[in-house]
């Protein structure tokens, strides 16, 4: 046992979060609580990320082949974003990375 600041005895410090923190609390992971959801909004960010980029892409070459694919990337991110929060609520499943803002 060592002393705190003010002079109380604190126990050393365990490895695993559960035995610390009391009996069945975890320790906040993503990767433990990913559900299929989470999936498609990763599509969904993938899908916004290369519309931008092709849209870069077009400013700076003047290529039309880039800006037609960011035309059809933006439409398929919104259906995404669209199936993530239906498939969360058909599975009555949510994590902290698809609740978003």
């Amino acid at each position: 046992m060592r002393r705190g600041a003010r002079g109380d005895t604190m126990s050393r410090r365990t490895t695993r979060p559960e035995e610390s923190e009391g009996r069945g609390a975890r320790h906040f992971s993503l990767l433990r609580t990913f559900v299929p959801a989470d999936l498609i909004t990763l599509a969904n960010a993938a899908c916004g990320t290369a519309a931008v980029l092709c849209c870069v892409r077009y400013v700076g070459s003047g290529e039309r082949l880039a800006m037609w694919a960011a035309l059809l990337l933006v439409p398929l991110a919104a259906v995404c974003d669209v199936a993530d929060g239906r498939i969360a609520r058909w599975r009555h499943r949510h994590s902290p990375f698809g609740a978003g803002g």
